[in-house]
């Protein structure tokens, strides 16, 4: 079932075979784990607490919430979008590196997820010549851990967990469901299942995006025992097809699941589907409401009617708008050098990461609103290499720009390089810049309340999710 991997830059080269077999899962409790405290260069008033609804910047302005960050980009729609309130200057509280067992190595830190009483963090350690193992902490807001799962198994992808009812989903070569107070396992598949979740108070939605010895792609539901309840877009379900799904978003609005994959193969045998944008009807068993053939070049976010996306080749890809009613384009602005993060949606603004900065344009009609020239950058080397069952490399980890909102103080935090920015959400003005002290980058903030966690990847042994506390919010 297995990915080798070579690396290049922050970019891998993914090769599969056949063949293989799962690890064991363990956890662990304790105080593994490194956290350090530190003020780093940012400067500026510190304090651990996170807020429960205070009042926001701004007399009768939105208020400061702290509602959880539970899956990729915010919510079912990923939007992005927190009710934290976020001002600078931030301080440096800690930096989290989690505990590699015991002859390994950490590998890679992927993303964090976080409530007011606790951040996760998903990351790999190192199985040679493999990408890694799937594992995850619960750390407290101090810094400490206070579990680790880890699947044993050896190809992590870096796809984002979500938080679904009192549980973990970490869908990472298998799906492995954890108690969120203690990491123990209560449900899970086989090996070789990867992919978005989407946590709903009835199911758990996912995509499936890469073949080796699991079960093919698909995207689908499953219940609180991992049981499959229903499946669309199924294909790749034999050894030697090697197809991938490169994009693998998914986003609900509603009662309508949207799924935009960028279909490829491994080997002479070419998808059976195309790639595209599908709607589907969570509520009639994933019922197909309609598709439209296109190349995705990004996770999906849906809102207002509208589903968006970029499409089209790596350098040459536009922002679509979609009508939700049946995926005809509403409206297209060409956006080229874009990330492959989903198309934050926030306060009638799309907003889209490119490897230079951040453009928002309006909802409704794609019109311009602002464009921040924030640091750039590197283009990331994207040359899809595999054989076998499977393994061709995703685009979801481009190294562009990431960022989130917090609503409550109508702020975006935007991570590039090893920088942290915060923008007015209505004009892009950049009012705060701090430099973390990392040898990596910044990826993938997340906001709950007046904190930012954000991860610091591609140095390795020194990949760490990092808290930092905002300024002027209890």
């Amino acid at each position: 079932m297995r990915f080798a991997v070579v690396s290049l830059g922050f970019s891998s080269l993914l090769f599969a075979a056949c063949g293989g077999s799962p690890g064991t899962g363990t956890t662990a409790t304790g105080t593994g784990g490194s956290a350090s405290t530190s003020t780093g260069s940012s400067g500026g008033s510190g304090g651990a607490s996170t807020s429960s609804a205070s009042t926001g910047t701004g007399g009768g302005g939105p208020t400061c919430g702290d509602g959880a960050w539970v899956t990729y980009g915010h919510d079912a729609q990923r939007t992005f979008a927190s009710d934290g309130c976020i001002d600078g200057p931030l301080t440096t509280l800690w930096s989290y590196s989690p505990a590699a067992p015991a002859g390994k190595m950490l590998n890679r830190v992927f993303h964090p997820l976080a409530t007011k009483d606790a951040a996760f963090v998903h990351w790999s350690a190192s199985d040679p010549p493999y990408t890694g193992t799937s594992a995850a902490d619960r750390v407290t807001l101090d810094g400490a851990r206070t579990w680790t799962f880890d699947s044993g198994t050896d190809t992590d992808l870096g796809d984002w967990a979500s938080l679904w009812k009192d549980k973990v989903a970490l869908n990472s070569d298998g799906i492995y469901l954890l108690d969120q107070l203690d990491g123990h396992g209560v449900g899970g598949t086989g090996v070789d299942w990867w992919g978005q979740t989407i946590p709903t108070d009835g199911a758990l939605l996912l995509s499936d995006t890469s073949k080796s010895d699991g079960p093919g792609l698909f995207v689908g539901a499953l219940d609180e025992k991992a049981a499959v309840i229903w499946k669309q877009n199924e294909q790749g379900t034999m050894c030697g097809q090697g197809f991938a799904d490169r994009t693998g978003g998914i986003a609900l609005d509603g009662t309508t699941l949207f799924y935009a994959p960028l279909y490829a193969s491994g080997s002479a045998t070419p998808p059976t589907i195309a790639s595209g944008v599908y709607a589907f009807d969570t509520s009639a068993m994933g019922k197909p409401l309609w598709n439209v053939p296109t190349s995705p070049a990004s996770a999906v976010s849906a809102a207002g009617g509208l589903v968006f996306l970029l499409e089209g080749p790596q350098g040459m890809t536009k922002l679509v708008a979609r009508k939700q009613t049946d995926g005809s384009v509403a409206w297209s602005l060409d956006v080229p050098n874009a990330g492959a993060q989903a198309p934050v949606l926030a306060a009638g603004k799309v907003l889209v990461a490119t490897f230079t900065g951040i453009m928002a344009v309006t909802q409704a009609d794609g019109k311009a609103a602002w464009t921040n020239q924030v640091a750039a950058v590197a283009s990331p080397n994207d040359t899809p290499i595999s054989n076998g069952c499977g393994g061709i490399q995703p685009l979801r980890n481009l190294p562009a720009t990431t960022m989130a909102v917090a609503l409550g103080s109508g702020t975006i935090v935007a991570v590039q390089g090893t920088d942290v920015t915060v923008m007015s959400l209505a004009t892009g003005a950049t009012t705060w810049t701090g430099k973390q002290s990392v040898t990596g980058i910044l990826v993938n903030p997340v906001i709950v309340g007046n904190r930012v966690y954000v991860v610091n990847q591609g140095s390795q042994s020194g990949d760490a999710m990092i808290a930092l506390q905002a300024a002027g919010h209890p």
